[in-house]
């Protein structure tokens, strides 16, 4: 591993266990063993740290994602196919995602939730596509997309969010059911 992809791991983790807001650049010196002007060399700043870890791993389940999120004719299918992926993506990449729901609910305004918004509007964006493109062969659901969505994605973080704490799987039972209990509230 070189001094960039180091200081980047290293951050990441102080990120998730102190908060972005907790750690100071000093702690990432004390843990890479790097001097300050080296982890300046790379990123210029804490904040330059951060936008590299949201670019790196926030492009990669964008990415991911939209290959995924979109609808195909078969609500179910299309549903089961986006949390597979999004469950798949966490599984592989577990501090990111703790990271990056812990910071979209982070406080307003702060600097770590305006770098993680543009990949949750992303996100969320993506899906409620799914839902309107569905409304055809759904018409109960028109007009209601964007809410619907924003279940959709609370209910994927919720599994996420259990799973990162040690309290459930994100296997193809789990998703099954997450999503039957889900579906149950879209189509009355």
């Amino acid at each position: 591993m070189d001094n960039r992809e180091h200081i980047l791991q290293t951050a990441l983790r102080l990120f998730v266990i102190n908060g972005y807001e907790g750690t100071g650049v000093q702690a990432i010196v004390d843990e890479t063993g790097l001097s300050k002007p080296t982890i300046y060399h790379w990123f210029g700043s804490k904040r330059g740290i951060l936008g590299a870890i949201v670019s790196q791993y926030g492009d990669e389940l964008i990415k991911t994602m939209s290959g995924t999120a979109v609808y195909r004719g078969d609500l179910p299918a299309s549903l089961d196919g986006i949390s597979a992926a999004y469950f798949a993506f966490t599984m592989k990449h577990r501090q990111f995602m703790r990271m990056l729901l812990s910071m979209h609910h982070g406080a307003p305004g702060s600097e770590s939730k305006e770098a993680v918004e543009p990949i949750i509007e992303t996100l969320y964006r993506m899906f409620e596509k799914v839902f309107e493109d569905a409304v055809f062969d759904h018409g109960n659901m028109r007009g209601r997309s964007a809410i619907i969505a924003a279940h959709f994605f609370g209910v994927l973080n919720t599994h996420v969010f259990l799973f990162l704490d040690g309290h459930a799987l994100l296997n193809e039972t789990v998703r099954g059911e997450a999503l039957r209990v889900f579906s149950c509230g879209i189509y009355t």
